[in-house]
């Protein structure tokens, strides 16, 4: 399967979602943890109602077996988010 950039007014998209509150130990903020479950992938982001800001982002993951995945892997965070996503297997994506 080919995943274009193309533009679209509408993607119907199924999936499962599940939203986990996080409260701080000082009990000051709670964040939702929300993630989604595609036919074909994992999603997962972040809310809150309080005004509050995340120094540092430190997220990894541990995939077993050398899967073969789809990356959109992108030099920054100024970017469109658009492209195409090659088919790879996991030990050959190199990130900077």
């Amino acid at each position: 399967m080919i995943l274009s950039p193309a533009k679209t007014s509408h993607v119907h998209d199924v999936y499962k979602e599940v939203s986990i509150p996080i409260q701080s130990t000082n009990k000051n903020y709670t964040i939702q943890l929300v993630v989604r479950a595609f036919i074909d992938g994992l999603a997962f982001g972040s809310s809150t109602k309080n005004n509050f800001e995340l120094p540092e982002e430190s997220t990894t993951f541990n995939l077993a077996n050398n899967p073969t995945v789809k990356a959109l892997l992108l030099p920054n965070y100024t970017t469109s988010h658009e492209g195409y996503y090659p088919t790879v297997a996991l030990h050959l994506i190199r990130i900077i």
